[in-house]
């Protein structure tokens, strides 16, 4: 159904109602002045054939043609119509406009029949003879209650069709004139009955435009008034509305895009319907690449699969570690649960990820660390625990045997007395607010690297090991002295142990890409390449076998990486098996002096 504008149905619909309305009173008018003049006529008519026929019911008896045609002639001459005068068979004896001699047999006029029936006849048509429209009234001649015949008048409707006609001019004139000015009134309520109404169309196109601002003027009329208000009122509430709901709908989005826990959201047949950015990382799509799509076209993971079909089919909050077979090997503690409505309809499925790759790396870490720990104190405890109970045993008595046995027990105290030490500076370095690490100054490294010379010669002495340094005279660091020269003690004490008698170390200090740079290099045994990332967890030994015979607590290159995080730098490694390995503490730029 093709739909047309509202003017387009109010306008022509008046037009027509006002000409159909004006036509209709029009052709009433005509048609009543119309059969005014024919009643009147035929009155008129009716009271000249009576007269006529008084006339004619003088006359002698018998009643000659020729003297009727002769009284005919004269009243029509007289009155301008004309008589007829017809006997009961239909003979005409008398008439003023022909020669009734000539006449047709008149007994089937209906008027003449009426007549006949001794009742006024009357009738209306165009005559032959005059040719022109005629109107007929026809009286029955009754003489002392004989019927003897029939006075028939009749008159040429020329001057009534004149004048009805120049009426109907007159009237259909006065009805185009009136006609137009009730179309151009027609045209103008039109429009003002529209015009709101197309406004308002107006306004709720740009209302879903979110044109917010636009209201719509009052109009004069009370029922399109009260529709503009609720128009006005529906525009404001709908920008309350949307404004809160965008509100809500940015602060959910800004929480689910802050969230490092990726969030699925799938309905009841499993297809995506919502995920965040750290989903959408997770599953390798772009923003609304995947919506709409089943979850089994995303996760080819068999696991992950496996429980969000658990979750599908039980109202209990399901979770389990979801390790990634990929590259980076990561793993995912994943949670599903089911989804309702509103009016507590199962309708989807919820699935919150969060990587605990590092959790259970550190997880890993602690019950390694734990273990390490464990053995590390446990054997000099032992060995502790084993030389005194033997001098218990009668092992005193040998002098020789109890001094032997008190330095190995002293030994193992004093490894045990530095495994404490080391743990206590780790965990000293690792607290949230490091005391030493709030005085950090800017301090020439000179003054630093001469006392780790000083401190390391005892060990350096007896394997006849060259220790270089090279620093200009000015350069600063902003450190803590003490820190920075335990961590590079520990890196020169490693680099004497792996390095053969009579090799060469050196330690290069420069400024490179706005950091300060300390180097220890070595020319020893190297370290593998796999092993580079897990050097600096505690107790991580490369050869474990010569790191505890050196009596090294394995903590050292820990301590090292936690010195230079404390000062904002961080610790790097390069080496190569056989050809040694260098460490570097890389420390940010000093505040200028």
């Amino acid at each position: 159904m093709r739909l047309r504008r509202l003017f387009w149905q109010l306008y022509p619909a008046e037009v027509v109602l006002v000409a159909v309305s004006l036509g209709a009173v029009a052709w009433m008018a005509v048609r009543s002045v119309e059969s005014f003049h024919l009643r009147r006529t035929a009155s008129d008519l009716e009271a000249r054939a009576a007269l006529a026929m008084e006339r004619i019911a003088v006359l002698e008896s018998p009643r000659v043609p020729a003297r009727v045609d002769a009284l005919c002639d004269r009243i029509g001459r007289r009155t301008q119509t004309r008589y007829t005068v017809i006997l009961p068979s239909g003979v005409v004896i008398g008439d003023s406009e022909e020669e009734s001699a000539t006449m047709e047999n008149h007994a089937g006029r209906p008027e003449v029949l009426a007549a006949l029936r001794r009742r006024t006849g009357r009738s209306t048509r165009y005559s032959s003879t005059l040719e022109r429209r005629m109107m007929y009234v026809a009286l029955p001649f009754v003489v002392d209650g004989a019927l003897e015949g029939v006075v028939r008048a009749s008159m040429p409707l020329s001057d009534i069709e004149a004048a009805v006609g120049n009426l109907r001019r007159n009237i259909w004139l006065t009805f185009l004139s009136v006609l137009l000015p009730a179309a151009g009134v027609s045209l103008f309520l039109s429009r003002r009955i529209t015009r709101p109404i197309t406004e308002m169309q107006a306004a709720a196109q740009e209302l879903s435009k979110r044109r917010f601002d636009l209201h719509l003027p009052s109009p004069h009329c009370k029922e399109m008034e009260g529709l503009a208000r609720s128009v006005n009122r529906l525009a404001d509430d709908l920008h309350a509305r949307i404004t809160e709901l965008t509100t809500e709908r940015n602060q959910r989005n800004a929480m689910f895009a802050s969230m490092r826990e990726a969030v699925v959201a799938l309905d009841g047949s499993g297809r995506l319907v919502f995920a965040n950015a750290a989903a959408e990382s997770l599953l390798g799509m772009g923003s609304r690449d995947g919506f709409g799509r089943h979850i089994t076209e995303l996760i080819r993971n068999e696991e992950l699969l496996g429980l969000v079909e658990t979750a599908q089919h039980t109202t209990e909050v399901v979770h389990a570690d979801v390790p990634l077979l990929d590259a980076s090997r990561r793993v995912f503690l994943a949670h599903g649960t089911t989804l309702v409505d509103a009016d507590g309809k199962r309708s989807g499925t919820l699935l919150v990820m969060d990587d605990v790759t590092e959790t259970r790396r550190l997880q890993q870490v602690r019950r390694d660390f734990v273990t390490n720990v464990s053995h590390e104190l446990k054997t000099p405890i032992t060995s502790i625990s084993g030389f005194v109970d033997t001098l218990l045993d009668g092992a005193v008595q040998d002098p020789s045997d109890t001094e032997r046995f008190l330095r190995i027990i002293s030994k193992q105290a004093g490894n045990l007395t530095a495994v404490i030490d080391d743990l206590f500076t780790l965990s000293s370095l690792e607290a949230p607010q490091h005391p030493r690490a709030l005085h950090l100054r800017n301090e020439t490294l000179q003054p630093v690297l001469r006392r780790v010379l000083e401190l390391c010669e005892p060990t350096a002495q007896p394997k006849n090991i060259d220790v270089s340094v090279r620093c200009p005279r000015d350069l600063c660091a902003r450190m803590h002295p003490g820190l920075i020269e335990q961590a590079v003690v520990n890196l020169l004490r490693n680099a004497i142990e792996y390095s053969d008698a009579g090799a060469a170390i050196e330690i290069d200090v420069q400024r490179r890409d706005e950091n300060l740079r300390i180097s220890v290099k070595d020319h020893g045994c190297g370290i593998p390449a796999h092993h580079h990332e897990r050097i600096f967890e505690r107790f991580y030994r490369v050869d474990k076998g010569r790191s505890r015979r050196a009596g090294g607590t394995g903590l050292g290159l820990a301590i090292v990486k936690h010195i230079a995080t404390v000062h904002g730098g961080r610790i790097e490694v390069a080496s190569t098996p056989g050809e040694g390995s260098t460490f570097t503490i890389v420390l940010p730029e000093p505040f200028p002096r």
